[in-house]
């Protein structure tokens, strides 16, 4: 690469600020990142232990333990324990937790649309295809 790399990363970073701050708020909480990504995981798995949300999010395990305290605080998530080995703690959505994260992602698809409206379906497919390569370089290097 020739070119200066802040003339690609800057643009980047410019859009993600953008939806960072059009999420920010929803619904009426704010939520961070890293929290966000939580959600999505404990989704994704219906059901995640600690150890596997800490490890998910790269965050020690006292980080992952306030944030979950926070999200059962909120009512998003609930806590249970394994039967046979109850210091394995279980995560899982409430039904509060279900509701909101369904409408955050409604307004998440709306945003991601609204920003993106300017890209042809072709630009569409080439940017998550580009994006896509990049993930997969990095990984196979960090393997190595």
């Amino acid at each position: 690469m020739h070119e200066d790399p802040d003339k690609i990363i800057l643009p980047f970073f410019n859009v993600y600020k953008l939806f960072k701050g059009r999420m920010k708020g929803f619904p009426n909480i704010i939520m961070s990142m890293t929290e966000v990504g939580a959600l999505h995981f404990i989704n994704e798995k219906e059901q995640a232990t600690m150890k596997e949300l800490s490890e998910f999010l790269e965050i020690t395990p006292p980080s992952t333990t306030v944030l979950v305290n926070k999200m059962i605080k909120l009512n998003f998530l609930k806590r249970s324990f394994n039967e046979d080995d109850r210091r394995n703690v279980i995560l899982s959505f409430t039904d509060e937790g279900k509701e909101m994260f369904k409408k955050a992602k409604a307004q998440k698809i709306k945003i991601v649309k609204e920003i993106f409206s300017c890209l042809s379906e072709k630009e569409h497919l080439e940017m998550r295809l580009i994006f896509q390569k990049i993930m997969k370089t990095i990984n196979l290097k960090d393997r190595h």
